[in-house]
């Protein structure tokens, strides 16, 4: 380590040998930011040292990245012999609890990343026979954390160029948010995707009703088209601007209107989370009228995931959208309630996660740890829900098989769901469901322990 960290380092040493009377030691079973279970004995730091000294120790590696830390974790861990062991074991549990791992740019063997949904989390992770160290920082980019000005694009207009050039062939028919819902629901059908109450209408004034190839969303003269997610191509998997822009924007945009001017937002390559934006001025094909547009693309794991806006005019859209976290927020109205005639069935869900180990001090490969889990929900007609859990996790050659289930009545509303096991525990979760092309997806999410979210598809 630099000299720095060493310093660093020393005093969070200093620090934990302090007076526990403080009563900043606190006793946890789980941690707060990732929602993984910790070991018995785990104990969260608290002391105003040592949150110092551990937020600047994280922010070593992210402000390399570009990114600032928006909320910390301390933990303390009893060591063990073989605290090696778990230390890996700790890697395992984020894997099972869906999460990502990967090393940091500068190699510090300390430190990694780790990814789930659209959370970036920096953790530290040190040991010895005596403690061991586990800190984690969420991290927010710049877009995230600096407030933004009306965005005006200093890129030169297209002059009348309806159709931007791609390098990429189209074929011929290629086609979390914190709201409220409010109570007010419209009962009735969509057939395409299995939800039942298709209309949800939001406490703010917007309107989500799920149709073919998007979620349509309104409020007063606003129309937001929230286009269902699609794989990005394997030749624009490099994540350049202007060819994923062109692509979209040719796919989803050009055919259903008239374009007369087009600006893009400048490209930044360099950042952890890109930005693809761009707006235009058009005329609606389908009812002649002079619109204008605002165009997003956010892109996760390769799945792209296109906002469309549409207003009268420009001013309309900046009062309304004033900046691009506003318009990012758009894909958290993708939620319609459940219903006890649309849930009954089998839904099921697949994830996994690996790491790959190397030797620090002569860089030979040591390894992969994988899980892989598959759960399986079944709610009956009947008032009887049945949980279970089935996977493998561990040092590839060597994975340890496991299985658990959870049983019992539930009782549902139209946001959320409650059952209580064979053991006589209850758990809620929030529960919506999200559109989908031809189908739907079940959202869980545990209201005690948030970090446990589930996204189900229907078997039967």
């Amino acid at each position: 380590m630099k000299k720095s960290k060493v310093l660093l380092v020393l005093i969070l040493a200093c620090s934990s040998l302090q007076s526990l009377a403080q009563k900043k030691m606190v006793p946890v079973n789980q941690s707060s930011i990732t929602g993984i279970s910790l070991p018995t004995g785990t104990k969260k730091d608290t002391r105003f040292l040592s949150e110092i000294a551990g937020k600047a120790l994280l922010e070593m590696e992210t402000k390399k990245a570009g990114m600032m830390i928006s909320q910390t974790e301390f933990l303390v861990i009893p060591g063990t012999p073989d605290f090696l062991l778990s230390v890996d074991s700790i890697k395992l549990r984020l894997l099972e609890a869906g999460w990502i791992l990967s090393p940091v740019q500068s190699g510090d063997e300390h430190y990694f990343w780790t990814d789930r949904n659209n959370t970036r989390v920096i953790g530290f992770l040190s040991g010895s026979k005596k403690e061991i160290s586990l800190y984690f920082g969420e991290t927010t980019s710049q877009e995230n954390s600096i407030p933004q000005q009306l965005y005006t694009p200093p890129t030169e207009p297209l002059q009348n160029q309806p159709l931007l050039q791609t390098e990429v062939a189209l074929q011929d028919g290629q086609q979390q948010s914190n709201q409220q819902q409010s109570q007010t629901i419209t009962q009735s059908s969509n057939g395409s995707s299995g939800i039942s109450i298709s209309t949800t209408n939001f406490d703010d004034g917007w309107m989500a009703t799920p149709q073919a190839d998007w979620v349509q969303l309104t409020k007063n003269n606003i129309a937001v088209y929230l286009h269902f997610a699609l794989t990005l191509p394997d030749e624009l998997v490099s994540g350049d601007g202007d060819p994923i822009l062109n692509y979209f924007w040719n796919l989803l945009i050009v055919p259903r209107y008239t374009i007369t001017q087009v600006l893009k937002m400048p490209f930044d390559p360099y950042a952890y989370k890109r930005t693809y934006f761009m707006e235009a001025t058009a005329t609606d094909n389908n009812t002649g009228q002079q619109v204008f547009l605002a165009f997003r693309i956010m892109i996760d794991n390769g799945i792209a995931s296109c906002i469309e806006i549409k207003t009268t005019t420009k001013n309309e859209y900046v009062l309304e959208f004033p900046n691009l976290n506003k318009v990012a927020a758009m894909s958290g109205y993708n939620r319609f309630a459940i219903s006890s005639t649309d849930i009954p069935g089998k839904w099921v869900e697949s994830k996994g996660g690996f790491a790959q180990y190397y030797n620090v001090y002569n860089g030979n490969y040591a390894g992969m740890n994988a899980v892989s889990i598959q759960s399986q929900l079944t709610i009956g007609t009947d008032g009887q829900l049945l949980l279970e859990h089935k996977g493998a996790g561990g040092m590839v050659g060597n994975q340890q098989f496991f299985s658990e289930k959870y049983n019992g009545p539930y009782t549902l509303t139209n946001w959320d769901i409650s059952f209580t096991d064979q053991s006589g525990k209850q758990t809620s979760y929030h529960a919506f469901y999200q559109a989908v092309k031809n189908g739907r997806i079940l959202y869980l999410q545990n209201k005690q322990y948030s970090g446990q979210e589930y996204s189900f598809v229907k078997s039967e």
